[in-house]
């Protein structure tokens, strides 16, 4: 009876060409070849190798989208801000008009005030 060291140290050369030879004419004993000589975790790396592609692909899409969103914002805040400086510049301007009537109005005021100064004067000159 054979050992299966015997067996192995048989194995020749030419055996091994005939092997490869036979496992690229019947890919069925390929397959079956590989499951039994890889483990479980090499045989589904393919399979994972792919999923992890189209994840990528979804992630580098979504990356673009939101590299476009970010665009968006970004012009959008450029704009919210230069409208901001035009309001402040408004809002200045309306600050120094109302300053500008404050200031009329009370000349206006000191002129109604020297008006009835004089018209009490002017009543009692018709008085008397």
């Amino acid at each position: 009876m054979e050992t299966l060291g015997d067996e192995i140290m048989s194995f020749s050369v030419s055996d091994f060409s005939d092997l490869v030879r036979l496992l690229e004419e019947q890919p069925g004993w390929r397959a079956e070849l590989r499951r039994l000589v890889l483990t479980e975790e090499i045989l589904t790396l393919p399979d994972l190798v792919r999923s992890l592609g189209e994840a990528q692909r979804r992630t580098e899409a979504r990356v673009g989208e939101l590299a476009e969103a970010q665009a968006r914002t970004e012009a959008r805040m450029e704009a919210l801000a230069e409208a901001l400086t035009t309001l402040t510049q408004r809002v200045d301007s309306v600050v120094e008009q109302i300053g500008e009537l404050g200031r009329r109005l009370d000349q206006l005021t000191q002129r109604m005030e020297v008006l009835t100064e004089v018209q009490q004067k002017m009543a009692v000159d018709i008085g008397t």
